[in-house]
């Protein structure tokens, strides 16, 4: 009895907590306008009340934005020059994968994990057929291999798609353990 009480009592919280949001909802006019001639005010007004000239002097908006092109210029030239390794070294790969494992791999390298773990999410997406205890199993080997190994790849598979799965992710994760290696050389 006791349950079924807090159970209605939360269900009636959440239902008048969603019509108070409904109602801020239909509260507003207009949260975004859908008819052009309206919307070119709509932004003017909007740029009338956040105005950068007022915010910051000419050079440091030219700094600010020099910084931020070249942070957005490294990131993507980090990830190109990585996919191109992957490309050059794991050919037999699709190209789809070995873009997604560099991409992934750049997400993840800053993160706080251990070299296994680091594997089994970035190739995770890819292998989602798979476990994570799995994956652990063939990230190990390829993790905990002796550091002074440059990118190894692994028996080249005839074929893409006649490979069996568990090729597929051996192949995986040593295209990933380049890809983390690629990055923290750069």
């Amino acid at each position: 009895m006791a349950y079924q009480s807090m159970n209605n009592f939360y269900a009636e919280q959440s239902f008048t907590e969603s019509e108070e949001l409904l109602a801020l909802l239909l509260e507003e006019e207009a949260v975004y306008p859908w008819y052009p001639p309206t919307a070119r005010d709509y932004y003017e007004e909007g740029d009338r009340a956040f105005n950068l000239d007022e915010a910051y002097d000419e050079a440091e908006i030219e700094v600010r934005a020099n910084d931020f092109f070249a942070c957005l210029d490294s990131s993507f030239s980090e990830s190109e020059s990585v996919v191109a390794v992957l490309l050059q070294q794991f050919a037999q790969a699709p190209q789809d994968w070995l873009e997604a494992i560099a991409n992934r791999a750049r997400e993840l390298a800053h993160l706080d994990l251990t070299p296994t773990d680091r594997l089994v999410q970035c190739v995770k997406p890819l292998l989602n057929q798979w476990s994570e205890d799995d994956l652990l199993v063939f990230a190990r080997p390829v993790a905990l291999a002796m550091r002074s190994q440059d990118c190894t790849t692994p028996q080249a598979p005839r074929n893409w798609e006649q490979c069996s799965a568990i090729e597929k992710a051996r192949y995986a994760m040593n295209a990933a353990q380049c890809a983390f290696d690629q990055i923290e050389d750069n």
